[in-house]
């Protein structure tokens, strides 16, 4: 009896954790979008905004792993929250990979096709996402959060 206890405790701690994780990666996913859209210098900023790309995209890929791992039970939520970072990630690389202005990475070849590999991880990551998370159709798999709500949010901070 004691060690199931011990299991559900180490259960819920990691959920916590995956959903800070997810958090955490929203707002450095902000923080890039916001970055992009002043005009900043690219020589300072753009290979910090590169670090934290590749750090969203290997955090993502582990968030995922585990996430898949085990039980379903509990992960819908979770698993709504990831697709939804997973899309802000995605739009971010393709403002990124698009936009002119100072950290414009268009006439940069090589950085270009780094954003379009971590924007086809992005998306077969949100591809699996949607395999295994429920229907949209489903009461239960209603966002306490919508994606409108946290960015209003994230806007104060």
């Amino acid at each position: 009896m004691e060690r199931k206890k011990t299991a559900n405790i180490y259960t819920m701690s990691k959920q916590i954790n995956i959903e800070d994780s997810i958090f955490i990666l929203m707002m450095r996913i902000r923080v890039i979008r916001d970055t992009i859209t002043l005009d900043a210098e690219a020589e300072l900023f753009l290979p910090k905004i590169l670090d934290d790309i590749e750090f969203i995209d290997q955090t993502s890929r582990i968030l995922l792993d585990q996430l898949s791992e085990g039980d379903q039970g509990g992960k819908d939520l979770l698993f709504e929250h990831l697709g939804e970072m997973e899309w802000q990630y995605s739009q971010t690389l393709s403002v990124l990979m698009s936009k002119g202005g100072s950290l414009s990475i268009r006439d940069i070849p090589t950085i270009k096709e780094k954003l379009q590999v971590f924007q086809q991880s992005c998306l077969e990551r949100q591809r699996r996402i949607e395999s295994i998370s429920p229907q949209k159709g489903d009461p239960q798999s209603s966002p306490v959060v919508s994606s409108n709500e946290l960015n209003e949010l994230l806007k104060v901070l």
